[in-house]
C-alpha cells in the first residue's frame, strides 16, 4: 500500500510521527471519507484549522480605519514592509520571532519544537517563494531599537492567479496587547494592493481556539468556507 510505503520511508529516515490535513465542507468533518480512511490507518485528529477568505480589493478608508484603530497602542513602535528581502540587520530578532511560533500557536493534540530559524534558511524560503512564482511581502513591527517584535507575510502571486496567501502573522510574547497583529496585517494588505489593482481574494486559516488571531480576521471581514482537519499517527 503507497500509505505503508510513505510512513516506511519516514521511518527508516529517522522520524517518530506522520503529520498531514485535509480540506473538508464543516458539515462533513466528522463522517468524511477522507478522516474515515485516516482513522482505519491509525491516524488520530490532531487538531481543527478552519480557512477564511477575505474579497479584495478592501476600500483603502476601510484599512485606514484598522490603521487608526491600532495607532493608540502602537506608538514606540515602527511598522516597515519589505518585498522579498529583509535588512541584514533585521534577519536575527526576525528569525529568533519566527522560530516561537511552532511552540505558541495553538496545535492541538500535537506538541512541537521551537523551529530554528536562521538568516540562512529564510533567504532558503525567498527562494522558494521566488520559484513558486509568488513575491513575499513582510510587514514588521520593530522597537526604537530595531528589533523585529511582530511580523505578517503575504505571498503575492506574480502572474495571472488573484488569490493572495496570508502566512504567518505572529507578536512576540512580550509585547502582545498593543494591536500589533492587526496593524502588521492592515499595513501588509495596503502595500500588497497597491502592488496589484486586480486581486481578487485572501486565504488564511488558523486553530479554531487561536481566539486572537480569529478575532483579528472576524474585525477585517474573513468569512469561514472550509475546515482544515489536521492528522497525526506515531510511527
Amino acid at each position: 500500500m503507497v500509505l505503508a510505503r510513505i510512513e516506511q520511508e519516514a521511518a527508516d529516515a529517522g522520524r517518530t510521527l506522520m503529520f498531514t490535513d485535509t480540506k473538508l465542507p464543516f458539515a462533513e468533518v466528522e463522517g468524511h471519507g477522507y478522516v474515515a480512511f485516516a482513522k482505519a490507518s491509525g491516524y488520530a485528529v490532531a487538531n481543527h484549522e478552519v480557512v477564511r477568505h477575505l474579497p479584495l480589493p478592501v476600500a483603502d478608508e476601510v484599512i485606514q480605519g484598522w490603521i487608526d484603530e491600532t495607532s493608540p497602542r502602537t506608538q514606540g513602535y515602527t511598522l516597515e514592509t519589505y518585498v522579498d528581502e529583509v535588512p541584514e540587520e533585521l534577519l536575527g530578532s526576525l528569525c529568533t520571532l519566527m522560530g516561537h511560533l511552532a511552540v505558541d500557536a495553538p496545535s492541538g493534540a500535537v506538541d512541537f519544537e521551537e523551529e530554528v530559524m536562521t538568516p540562512e534558511r529564510y533567504a532558503e524560503n525567498l527562494a522558494s517563494t521566488k520559484a513558486m512564482g509568488r513575491a513575499r511581502y513582510e510587514t514588521v513591527a520593530l522597537t526604537p531599537d530595531r528589533e523585529v517584535v511582530a511580523h505578517s507575510t503575504l505571498a503575492i502571486p506574480r502572474g495571472d492567479n488573484t488569490v493572495v496567501y496570508q502566512w504567518a502573522t505572529f507578536v512576540h510574547r512580550q509585547h502582545r496587547g498593543h494591536r500589533l497583529g492587526l496593524a502588521t496585517k492592515a499595513v501588509n494588505l495596503r502595500t500588497a494592493q497597491a502592488f496589484r489593482d486586480d486581486l481578487t481574494l485572501v486565504t488564511t486559516q488558523n486553530g479554531e481556539t487561536n481566539d486572537y488571531m480569529v478575532s483579528i480576521n472576524e474585525r477585517m471581514g474573513f468569512q469561514p468556507v472550509e475546515v482544515s482537519v489536521e492528522l497525526f499517527k506515531n510511527l
